[in-house]
């Protein structure tokens, strides 16, 4: 309750009272805390990091008092609690009245959160994936083909990649780049591309790879160009399918390599992978499909 504009004269008497008053209804802590559905913990948390300090607090014994239009901001924060903005941020989005910033604070949280979801995916098919086993046993997913490849010229692309998920990227760089060159090519049909893995170890990161398009050249190249081609003879491959992630494809090799020693060949060159559908067509790791061809030869 406030009291203003009272006016005296020199004797202390009074000759003119001009009274206002403005009542403010005031919430002590608890009673916000029991209306707004939050703990008082939070709500000194809030009064602590800045984001909701009270309206009032009494210097003589420390209460701390709330305003009706506060609940408004609460609700606010609590909803940009619940998307996972952190601290700073929040007040950054509270503060702020350029709306520019805010949608950046927003997007940037979106992608954080899908990059989330991909990660959860992954870990449910793999939960999926184990699941799917009976008693340590399973059909096998993988069955085994010959494949004679015949002679083939090839444009070819070596590079580094960050990890496997780059290697899609990789691939639509190499074919947009050999479709806007003026290489005088054209792709066979049906088309036939691969990766082969040009480290001697296995590595996660900072991967070395080839990229192999077959094609037919419809004129003779320059010689400087023709460092881009490279010619295979006739080879023979064993080769299976995979369907799913590129980390679950130790498996399918293994199932390859056991075939392999079983039926009396040895392998010959550098395993190659087609990526016949990959994260270039979907995100969903569970849809791609792999075929791994070892090139191989008679014991």
């Amino acid at each position: 309750m406030r009291c203003n504009d009272c006016l005296y004269d020199m004797n202390s008497n009074i000759v003119e009272k001009n009274i206002k008053i403005e009542v403010i209804l005031m919430f002590r802590i608890g009673d916000f805390s029991k209306l707004a559905k939050t703990t008082t913990k939070t709500l000194r948390f809030y009064d602590e990091v800045g984001l909701l300090k009270p309206s009032f607090v009494d210097d003589n014994n420390g209460y701390r008092y709330y305003e009706p239009k506060q609940f408004f901001d609460l609700n606010r924060i609590i909803a940009l609690r619940q998307i996972g903005l952190p601290i700073d941020e929040i007040k950054k989005v509270l503060i702020s009245n350029n709306k520019i910033e805010i949608a950046e604070i927003y997007k940037s949280n979106k992608i954080n959160i899908e990059n989330k979801i991909k990660l959860l995916k992954d870990k449910l098919s793999r939960i999926n994936y184990l699941l799917d086993y009976d008693n340590n046993t399973r059909k096998t997913d993988y069955q085994v083909t010959l494949k004679n490849m015949p002679q083939h010229k090839v444009y070819y692309e070596q590079g580094l990649v960050s990890g496997f998920e780059g290697i899609s990227k990789f691939i639509l760089d190499t074919i947009n780049k050999l479709k806007q060159s003026e290489l005088n090519i054209n792709f066979l049909s049906p088309p036939y591309a691969y990766i082969a893995y040009l480290d001697n170890e296995y590595k996660e990161s900072d991967i070395r790879i080839e990229y192999a398009q077959a094609v037919e050249l419809t004129i003779a190249v320059a010689n400087d160009k023709k460092q881009q081609f490279k010619t295979y003879d006739s080879t023979l491959f064993a080769c299976a399918f995979h369907k799913g992630s590129y980390e679950r494809l130790p498996k399918a090799y293994g199932y390859i390599m056991d075939w392999i020693e079983k039926n009396g060949y040895s392998m010959i060159g550098n395993p190659r992978e087609c990526h016949i559908k990959g994260s270039f067509d979907t995100s969903y790791a569970d849809e791609w499909v792999t075929e791994i061809q070892i090139p191989i030869v008679k014991k």
